[in-house]
């Protein structure tokens, strides 16, 4: 039974839906830097849906990026993530 944190979060199926591709091209581009970093809960990735949105917003750019913009803006702040780029 999941618990209600982790229905809050997305797993690898949903951002790999989110982002139309497969969780196999997923998995390459978490390995190369192209989509941020998850955090693990007993063992599996999981991913901040408000996170996903806000690096989608931002223009997806690589993990070293977006890490900078992150440190700048604030992890809590993601809604303010957008307006960074306007």
């Amino acid at each position: 039974m999941s618990t209600t944190a982790e229905k809050k979060l997305f797993c690898h199926s949903d951002v790999a839906g989110l982002l139309d591709i497969h969780r196999c091209t997923l998995h390459r581009w978490r390995n190369t830097g192209l989509v941020p970093d998850p955090i693990y809960i007993s063992g599996l990735p999981r991913w901040f849906p408000e996170e996903i949105y806000a690096w989608l917003d931002a223009g997806a750019p690589p993990v070293e990026k977006w890490n900078q913009i992150k440190k700048k803006v604030g992890r809590s702040n993601f809604q303010k993530i957008s307006r960074f780029f306007e």
